[in-house]
């Protein structure tokens, strides 16, 4: 039988080491299976009471190896409870897997929580590729474009393709989204200038890549213009510069001439 003093001495120990056996660290980011870029957030919660600091440590099995550049979150009270802070990646490998942990300490306690397993770096942005078929063509005719696109670290989440032409208001902005494509026909419109056509591809961790291509939309005739067409030449009128042209009209010379021709052979007769 245990005395009242041996007692109340394991009653005082269980009730002193209850809030620290319930006290519990949860890793809310990076999540379980993230892809991650830089800038990588950190955020861990805790129930362990007036916590100084959570610290987020890294390795291939998990638990505490090696602490991350950065990654000891302080607080900014002895009542907080949430730690969030964000670190740069590039001392970790693009492309490894790593599993997190994070401990939050008091006075008294250090506590820790289950392994965020297979967390990816992906540092790299996709490859993007764009090829027009012309540089230049007509209004109504088709402009062939074809793109490439991959990421071998995440994977590609999305990729879409638009085309800004030179009056929006006009002549609306192509848009396409569907990432199983690689190519897709354009069908030039009436207005004339230059087309912007941009490939957006981006992973699962975030990154973004882009390839950017210019052609340019001209009249049947062959000369850029506002759209509307217009021309300077005035019916009724002879000049020996045609058309505003600072070239000499040769076809009204060989008249001119012609007519003095004549002019002289008539004197001398």
């Amino acid at each position: 039988m245990l005395n009242n003093k041996k007692l109340l001495t394991i009653v005082f120990t269980i009730v002193l080491a209850v809030p620290f056996m319930m006290a519990a660290t949860t890793m809310n980011l990076p999540a379980n299976k993230a892809n991650v870029t830089s800038p990588m957030t950190l955020n861990c919660t805790t129930a362990i009471l007036e916590a100084l600091n959570a610290t987020v440590y890294y390795n291939a099995s998990g638990g505490i190896s090696q602490a991350l550049t950065g990654g000891v979150l302080t607080n900014g009270s002895a009542a907080d409870t949430d730690f969030t802070g964000s670190i740069t990646t590039s001392s970790l490998t693009d492309g490894a897997d790593y599993n997190m942990t994070c401990y939050t300490c008091n006075a008294s306690v250090c506590d820790g929580f289950a392994v965020n397993k297979s967390i990816t770096i992906d540092n790299t942005d996709p490859a993007v590729s764009l090829t027009l078929l012309k540089s230049k063509l007509t209004e109504n005719r088709v402009q062939e474009l074809t793109w490439a696109t991959s990421d071998v670290t995440t994977g590609l989440l999305s990729t879409k393709v638009g085309i800004t032409t030179p009056n929006a208001e006009e002549c609306a902005i192509q848009n396409w989204t569907d990432t199983s494509k690689t190519s897709e026909q354009f069908i030039t419109t009436k207005c004339v200038g230059t087309y912007t056509v941009r490939v957006v591809s981006t992973d699962y961790a975030g990154n973004s890549g882009s390839s950017t291509s210019t052609f340019k939309v001209t009249h049947a005739g062959g000369a850029l213009g506002s759209g509307s067409g217009s021309s300077s030449a005035s019916a009724g009128t002879f000049s020996l510069f045609g058309g505003g042209d600072s070239k000499i009209n040769t076809k009204a010379i060989v008249i001119i001439i012609a007519i003095i021709a004549g002019f002289y052979l008539l004197r001398k007769k």
